[in-house]
């Protein structure tokens, strides 16, 4: 009885070190595109092409602002600065990659994305008369076979007569309207120094209307102008936007400094997780456990290049221990994602 008490305590503490080594289920954000990895700080050129590019680029801040993943950086952030180096964004744009590098220590950004609006056009396709069946009522009511009205409830429990109805060929005029919007995106990753990807975006609109009463509830050209940007600007930043994944990783505990901040980690604030382990690390300025949580965190939040840096730090501190050598190796793993992908 007793051999079978003390396996069964060395099973239960088996399966916590198993739990306990497999980690916990953490929430981390990842880019939608693999060309934004270790892009935070993104500066956003002006909308290069049309007049209406000024709504294009309201559009885009404001989408892009909704994924609180960026620190955006628009054309009145930065303009004292290029001001100061007499930039550009064409030159910025044409730079080389160890002048784009330097560019982007000025900028203090990742990245900069250029939009150019290349086609934004309304048309009316055709205009004219066709013949259709129509329904239309004869004058008269449907009767019974004694020659009683018959009337009819609709579903609020009003009753009507029924109308008699045949089918007779009318004209009847229509218009065909089409609009077509390109934006072509490109952007330049400060540290690769070079223009690393580039989407061109294309969104239809067309309505086949039949000219009469709702002639006035067609849409306006503006309109259809702004559903086209809508449609476009949406579609490209849920492509780009941050992605939720689930994924398994110890955090380092032992002592109240770092343990305070893992119950918020497990609860996925890492906001506050990340606050409470960088005042950690004033107090234990040499310790290990309180690095890795920092870039574990800084990982959740899609900071990568930042993450990487604490994990090499708690390697350093530590080197012979393979959680950090393992958390080193899954940043690295999305750098050669990003560099297969160019």
């Amino acid at each position: 009885m007793r051999n079978r008490s003390i396996l069964l305590i060395g099973l239960f503490f088996l399966i916590a070190f198993l739990f306990c080594s497999s980690g916990n289920k953490l929430r981390f954000q990842r880019p939608g595109q693999v060309s934004f990895a270790g892009i935070k700080r993104l500066v956003v050129a002006p909308c290069a092409g049309k007049k209406i590019a000024r709504d294009l680029d309201k559009r885009l801040a404001d989408e892009l602002k909704k994924t609180n993943y960026f620190s955006l950086y628009f054309d009145h952030d930065i303009n004292e600065k290029l001001w100061q180096h007499q930039l550009t964004y064409k030159k910025i744009a044409e730079s080389d990659s160890q002048t784009c590098a330097q560019i982007g220590g000025w900028l203090k950004a990742d990245g900069m994305l250029f939009p150019e609006l290349k086609m934004l056009e309304l048309e009316f396709e055709a205009q004219g008369m066709e013949k259709v069946e129509k329904e239309v009522w004869t004058g008269e009511y449907e009767r019974n076979k004694f020659g009683e009205i018959i009337e009819e409830e609709d579903s609020s429990g009003v009753k009507t007569k029924k109308k008699r109805l045949k089918v007779k060929i009318l004209d009847q005029k229509f218009q065909l309207r089409k609009a077509r919007i390109e934006v072509f995106f490109r952007l330049i990753d400060f540290e690769v120094g070079a223009i690393i990807s580039s989407w061109d975006k294309v969104e239809h609109y067309i309505d086949n209307t039949i000219i009469g009463e709702q002639i006035q509830e067609l849409p306006s050209e503006r309109e259809i102008e702004r559903l086209l940007i809508d449609k476009v600007v949406t579609d490209f930043v849920a492509e780009i936007g941050p992605k939720l994944e689930i994924v398994r990783r110890p955090i380092e505990t032992g002592f109240a400094e770092i343990d305070s901040g893992a119950v918020y980690a497990r609860q996925n604030k890492w906001e506050k997780a990340l606050e409470i382990w960088e005042n950690a690390e004033l107090a234990h300025p040499n310790s290990a456990k309180v690095y890795y949580n920092i870039g574990l965190a800084l990982e959740a939040l899609g900071d990568y290049k930042t993450s990487e840096m604490n994990y090499l730090k708690a390697s350093l501190l530590d080197i012979e221990n393979k959680l950090y050598q393992k958390a080193i190796k899954n940043i690295q793993k999305i750098w050669n994602e990003k560099e297969k992908n160019k």
